[in-house]
């Protein structure tokens, strides 16, 4: 079931929305809203735990206050919940984008533009329930966030969920075996008749047992083989993706011995169960030139290209100084920032520290300011 909440001040503008949802083809007949008129009710709901959406729609005004207030206090909250800005004017897009939103429309909102995003919302919210595990507890539907849970321990019936977090464990029927057939392209690794590891929160495996987090976890005869083979790709895996160019005097060309790769790896794991309310997505936001207030959501390693041509890049800029691929933007889940490589002969430069670095990947952080060949065509990364 979709949930959606709108939250205007306008009744009128809520009326329209509600039509708009009845009248979306995309939308199943399974959905729920709910209307409010006043911040505090919204408050007062998260407050006591009874605010459950998928997606909020949230005015902001002229002033900009309130409704940029209210994404401010949900985001503090760590709400798993998708905010899309219903907005008076332009001038509030940066600061909007701060909070993860998933788009910004400016009034009016015609249903065809309204229809467009939805479209768009339900495929993207239909990929992301793809990292849940959807389980039934007394009767009501719950979400598990894979990513989020260090091991599954079998119990009789039961399997328990225990967090890296050292969250309260969630408890469900259900059976192991068809558990580590579902998870196992998510690298879960079945060490035991009563274990499922998540292979991204381990740090090392000997002969005999499994580490990850501050457990060990005992890898039985029959899984012995399987679990080696398992641990062997997943550290090849990290030793690929870490291969990454960082800025400054410091950085390292080339690859690294296998033990700094292990450190690094540790320490990035380590950062994983401290990322409370780290975003799953990152942002690329036009600033300035043709292809500003324009938004582009890119996920975990993922590569957006900007240049002139299309069938190379996902963002086009027609100008000639703008090479058919002139540099390519990543983001980093694991450490909440971004890396560029810039492919070109003018240069990408980043505001405040200047021309990176060209035919590597240069990690940078959030809200840096880039500049393609010049500042009349530039993005901010949110």
């Amino acid at each position: 079931m979709l949930k959606i909440a709108i939250y205007d001040k306008d009744k009128r503008q809520q009326a329209q929305i509600l039509d708009y949802i009845a009248r979306d083809v995309d939308i199943e007949d399974d959905y729920a809203t709910e209307c409010f008129s006043d911040i505090e009710t919204v408050k007062a709901r998260i407050e006591d735990a009874d605010f459950h959406f998928d997606i909020i729609f949230i005015e902001v005004d002229e002033k900009g206050e309130k409704g940029l207030s209210l994404a401010s206090y949900i985001r503090s909250k760590n709400m798993d919940i998708d905010i899309l800005f219903l907005a008076q004017t332009l001038d509030y897009i940066t600061e909007a984008f701060r909070y993860r939103a998933f788009n910004y429309l400016v009034k009016p909102i015609t249903f065809s533009k309204f229809q467009y995003e939805i479209k768009q919302y339900l495929q993207e919210h239909k990929n992301y329930q793809k990292d849940y595990l959807s389980v039934t507890i007394q009767g009501k539907e719950q979400m598990i966030p894979l990513n989020a849970v260090l091991y599954f321990a079998s119990n009789g019936r039961k399997i328990g969920a225990f967090f890296a977090n050292a969250g309260e464990e969630i408890w469900f029927y259900g059976k192991l075996n068809e558990l580590e057939e579902n998870l196992e392209k998510f690298d879960y690794i079945r060490c035991h008749q009563s274990y499922l590891v998540n292979g991204n929160k381990i740090e090392n495996v000997d002969r005999e047992n499994v580490y990850a987090g501050n457990e060990m976890f005992p890898i039985s005869r029959k899984y012995g083989e399987k679990v080696q083979e398992q641990w062997n790709r997943i550290k090849k895996n990290r030793y690929n993706n870490a291969d990454i160019m960082t800025m400054g005097s410091g950085y390292k060309e080339g690859f690294e011995d296998e033990e700094t790769i292990c450190e690094r790896t540790a320490t990035m794991l380590a950062s994983k169960k401290c990322a409370t309310g780290s975003t799953k997505y990152g942002l690329v936001v036009g600033i300035r030139g043709p292809r500003q207030n324009v938004s582009y959501r890119i996920y975990d390693e993922e590569e957006i290209c900007i240049g002139r041509d299309s069938k190379q890049c996902q963002i086009t800029i027609n100008n000639g100084e703008v090479s058919r691929k002139h540099c390519g933007i990543k983001f980093d889940l694991a450490k909440q920032c971004y890396s560029i490589y810039d492919y070109s002969k003018n240069g990408v430069w980043i505001a405040g520290i200047g021309r990176i670095t060209p035919n590597c990947w240069v990690q940078v952080e959030k809200d840096s300011l880039v500049q393609i060949v010049n500042d009349n065509c530039s993005f901010i990364l949110v």
